[in-house]
């Protein structure tokens, strides 16, 4: 398991699920670079992403926005996201699909099961700055 956190508690908090440990460091140098004020952390597989939500329900350290990537080991990011939507204590949160998949059934399964974007992840490190910055318009009112 991998958790970093970079900014004081308080701040935005972000979940990002991605089992690619570039991945991970790629979008927290990102936010880092996008001057953004967020606790940062991560999950690489659904288990862990389950057991985490599943503590913050318990008691309260939910985040504000989860970054959620397809294709895990242990599992479909799809299910995760059917789960999360399910859950009375976790529909609220966004959850932004983070892919590699352009596929489009896959982008249009995400959007239907609530999924707040689908974003194919950028193959730049310019383009994933430009992304992070985008993150507070999805979060819930």
């Amino acid at each position: 398991m991998l958790a970093v956190s970079f900014a004081p508690s308080g701040m935005m908090r972000v979940l990002l699920i991605d089992d690619d440990p570039a991945a991970i460091l790629l979008v927290e140098l990102a936010l880092q670079e996008a001057d953004m004020d967020v606790d940062f952390t991560s999950e690489g597989s659904v288990q862990a992403a389950r057991a985490r939500l599943a503590a913050g329900c318990e008691h309260g350290g939910l985040p504000d926005i989860v970054l959620l990537d397809l294709n895990l080991p242990d599992g479909s990011g799809h299910d995760l996201l059917i789960a999360m939507k399910q859950n009375p204590a976790l529909r609220r949160i966004p959850v932004v699909i983070l892919s590699t998949s352009s596929y489009e059934p896959d982008i249009e399964r995400a959007t239907y099961n609530g999924a707040a974007a689908y974003y194919v992840k950028p193959s730049g490190f310019i383009e994933l700055v430009a992304l992070m910055r985008e993150l507070p318009r999805h979060l819930a009112n």
